[in-house]
């Protein structure tokens, strides 16, 4: 199981909300995400949450909501802040986007490229000697905690980081 699907396991279990559709998006194909949910929109298999692995799978998922289903609301998550995800969420297109600060994660990827480089060894750098099954190997891990970004915090989050720009997130489209 991804990361992705134990964390909204972890937030659903005991609520009484049930996942019924799951799709992967091969080779982040976006028109395949599109197809996918004109496909469920066509065919009447209306959403009550929609979960996407990334904001440009979001937007594919946000056209065809457009398309097939204009007029309806239905929330939506992405991930990544990317600036079309941070204009949908703005202009009320989706719900919301989980940031992963960006600067932090170059600042801790140097840092520990520089330990590496003086010969450290891995085991003695990562804190907690932490470690993931990537589905090939155990690998040490280092997390970052990522943030949900939503109309609410938008503005303190990704602007206030630098992330993005007022002027990017709130241009009319």
């Amino acid at each position: 199981m991804t990361l992705i699907q134990q964390g909204v396991h972890k937030i659903i279990e005991n609520t009484g909300v049930h996942i019924t559709e799951t799709y992967y998006t091969d080779g982040w194909n976006y028109d395949l995400s599109y197809r996918k949910m004109a496909d469920l929109l066509s065919a009447g298999n209306i959403p009550d949450a929609i979960v996407c692995g990334n904001d440009a799978v979001a937007d594919s998922v946000i056209q065809a909501l457009t398309a097939y289903y204009p007029g309806h609301s239905i929330p939506l998550c992405g991930q990544d802040a990317d600036i079309t995800a941070c204009q949908h969420i703005v202009h009320g297109r989706q719900s919301f986007t989980v940031y992963k600060p960006i600067t932090k994660l170059a600042e801790e990827a140097a840092r520990y490229a520089v330990l590496l480089s003086e010969g450290k060894k891995v085991e003695d750098i990562v804190p907690d000697n932490d470690r993931i099954d990537n589905g090939y190997a155990s690998v040490p891990v280092v997390w970052l905690k990522p943030m949900t970004v939503n109309k609410t915090n938008i503005d303190d989050v990704v602007i206030k980081s630098g992330f993005h720009t007022y002027g990017e997130v709130y241009r009319t489209k």
